[in-house]
């Protein structure tokens, strides 16, 4: 195959002389770059595809290190077609190795000298022509600014680089440049390429810093609201999802779901119950939040899985989303073909807890499988399957390179990078009897970027390379094999201790409280104080932010239990060695708090006898709450009795305090003992007046003679 290629601006392309192929080396851009981390060209569009007698279009726009419109000039240079996967990555690396050009421009083309296309950007068209030879054209045709002929190995086509410079004509010094792809298909195969993208449709939520006064008690506070700006962002997605009318995957996050309903984006949340219920697009039973299965089984809290599903689903389907609920009882077909979009490594144990669940087919980064079996299927390899304890699980491995795409700073430019990727995959084997897939999965936090996603999901539009499909749909398209775990993979810790103590502290309030009660925004309360410890797992979040999130959420249960008190100030008096005393707890939650209240003194005995009494199943239904106890006195005075009220179970304590007692009364001991002493006393005085009396002149005081 051979391209002869005529690039055209408006004005002046016959004076533009063409430069024949130059040694290795040639092309690179001139001293005086701008510095890494300044933008001076961005790509605002360009075709995804041609085919034969089509244009190749790209527009350009000025980024913030541009020189000014007057000074800017444009040079372009194309490169031979890839032979493989690893060249394409060459070619977008930093630096990126392209080789040598098959022709460039010597003489940059003014910025002014292009079209201007709707929106303002430079229109800047590249004419391909079928040259029908596989040498190279020497004689540029009419009007022509570069022209030459480009042989390719694949039959059906072919992607090639294309380095475009901007440069500043007052210095002569190269600003910035970007690589982008012509790709060119002549006669796609029969079997195009299955591409399983996935989308996310999540935010990612941090901590917020604590709030005091009586906003305090509301749990929505413990956390950052979602700028309305990546709100936006989502209900542009979701609309470029339902417009697109692709076969896709949407990973959504139930907690931004709560988010967009919550912030008058209900209309958004209704596209997705539609997107959900059609034919189309796949929604698999998530977490609450994203979360890493492998980090959780390894941090010790492996348990919160079922309930990271039970509460996504849960979610998801009261905003009218349909998702398998992998939970739902096996035998009754509810845990049927769940999928599971892992956010990390995949080990055994994460692989066995996620099947006990239901799960049969799990999405993993392909660094997570031992072997990923091209076969005769170039760089693809088909679904894995694995068998565990619970049953055979199937694994698609997602592509790490893919997954680098949506990295780029340059949001259309790294999409058109993604389509021409895939492209280049399919070229490696068009022809095969067999179809294969690729699953494309973004990175972990990665915000959607309306620009990147429009762009892709308008590549994907009637790309004859490429097939859209689910994650159902690539798994039943491609025959499994055998395939097995990888070892050693790393997992982000966790603060599993602390998000233990937070799950037992809540475990211990919701026994102490009703399932009715209600948070000041109306929801249930246990459900959002579940939610914000949820919130803690979520992978986007780095361990710092996790213990973050989990002080938080213990913060929003303090502030519901310190709600909850002994009165202050109580003092009683006994004025008798038996009695009942008040002891006065306060409740100003709105909501009954039921408790085991406990009672200690060393100086009184309880009507167990002993000096503890603990008395279960005291509810607080009001604002003050008077418990009587029988009490007996072992001495008079005044002295302590310690209060505690805690949870019905667990260790939680509600409340504390001290109630101050005073005993007036007297033992019937204590009397007896001081009528004793004032007897004795009595008759020792009584004795010794006798003996006065006999001493001031009785007989029985004379002296002997």
């Amino acid at each position: 195959m051979a391209l002869s290629l005529r690039l055209g601006a408006a004005t002046c392309m016959a004076a533009m002389p063409v430069l024949l192929p130059m040694a290795p080396g040639g092309g690179a851009g001139r001293a005086g770059a701008a510095p890494a981390g300044q933008t001076g060209l961005l790509l605002a569009s360009q075709s995804t595809w041609i085919g034969p007698g089509q244009d190749f279009d790209v527009q350009l726009t000025a980024g913030s290190a541009a020189p000014p419109v007057a000074d800017r000039a444009i040079s372009v240079a194309v490169y031979p077609c890839l032979h493989t996967r690893s060249n394409f990555d060459q070619t977008v690396g930093t630096p990126s190795q392209l080789g040598t050009p098959q022709a460039e421009t010597t003489t940059p083309l003014t910025w002014r000298s292009l079209p201007v296309a709707t929106g303002g950007a430079a229109d800047l068209r590249i004419a391909v022509t079928v040259d029908g030879s596989s040498v190279g054209v020497t004689t540029p045709p009419a009007g022509a600014a570069l022209a030459v002929g480009l042989s390719c190995h694949a039959a059906d086509g072919g992607v090639f680089p294309v380095r475009i410079t901007l440069s500043d004509q007052r210095t002569g010094n190269d600003v910035a440049s970007l690589v982008t792809h012509l790709v060119y298909l002549s006669s796609p195969g029969s079997q195009p390429l299955r591409a399983a993208l996935v989308l996310p449709v999540a935010a990612t939520v941090t901590a917020a810093p604590p709030v005091l006064g009586a906003r305090a008690i509301e749990p929505t506070t413990a956390l950052r609201r979602v700028p309305a700006a990546a709100l936006g962002d989502l209900a542009t997605e979701v609309a470029d999802v339902a417009y697109a009318d692709l076969p896709m995957t949407l990973a959504v996050s139930p907690q931004s779901v709560l988010a967009l309903a919550g912030s008058g984006h209900q209309r958004t949340v209704t596209a997705l119950a539609t997107l959900s219920s059609g034919s189309t697009v796949e929604v698999p039973a998530p977490g609450y939040v994203p979360v890493d299965a492998t980090a959780l089984v390894r941090g010790g809290v492996g348990s919160d899985l079922t309930l990271q599903v039970h509460q996504g689903t849960q979610v998801l389907r009261a905003a009218g989303l349909h998702v398998t609920d992998p939970t739902a009882d096996p035998t009754a077909g509810g845990g049927a073909g769940a999928t599971w979009i892992a956010s990390g490594s995949m080990d055994s144990s994460a692989l066995e807890s996620l099947a006990a669940l239901g799960y049969r087919t799990i999405v993993v980064p392909e660094g997570s499988l031992r072997t990923t079996s091209a076969g005769s299927g170039g760089s693809t390899s088909p679904p894995e399957t694995v068998t565990t304890p619970q049953g055979t699980v199937t694994l698609l491995a997602s592509s790490a390179d893919l997954t680098q795409r949506f990295a780029g700073r340059d949001p259309v430019l790294a999409a058109h990078q993604l389509l021409a990727e895939l492209t280049q995959i399919y070229l490696e084997a068009p022809n095969l009897v067999h179809a294969r897939e690729v699953v494309i999965v973004p990175p972990a936090g990665w915000t959607p970027e309306p620009a990147f996603v429009q762009t892709l999901l308008a590549g994907l539009q009637h790309n004859p390379a490429l097939s859209p499909v689910t994650i159902a749909g690539a798994r039943q398209a491609v025959p499994p094999v055998s395939g097995e775990l990888a070892t050693g993979v790393p997992v982000p810790a966790v603060p599993g201790p602390s998000i233990l103590a937070a799950k037992a502290d809540l475990a211990s309030f919701a026994a102490a409280i009703p399932a009715t009660a209600l948070s000041p925004d109306g929801k249930p309360l246990i459900t959002e104080l579940q939610e914000l410890r949820l919130s803690a797992e979520a992978a986007t979040l780095r361990p710092g932010q996790q213990a973050d999130v989990v002080r938080a959420a213990q913060r929003a249960l303090t502030a519901q239990v310190d709600q909850v008190g002994v009165a202050v100030g109580q003092s009683i008096t006994l004025t008798a060695r038996k009695g009942r005393i008040p002891v006065t707890l306060v409740n100003e939650a709105g909501y009954p708090v039921t408790g085991t209240l406990t009672l200690t003194s060393d100086k009184l005995l309880f009507s167990s006898g002993t000096t503890r009494l603990s008395v279960p199943h005291v509810t607080l239904n009001r604002a003050n709450n008077a418990v009587y106890v029988s009490v007996e006195a072992r001495a008079s005075g005044e002295f302590r009795v310690s209060v505690a009220f805690d949870a019905p179970t667990g260790r939680l304590p509600l409340a504390a305090g001290t109630v101050i007692v005073r005993s007036t009364a007297t033992s019937v001991v204590g009397i007896v003992l001081s009528l004793g002493a004032v007897a004795v006393l009595l008759g020792w005085w009584l004795r010794t007046a006798r003996r006065s009396r006999n001493g001031n002149g009785g007989p029985d005081d004379a002296p002997a003679p």
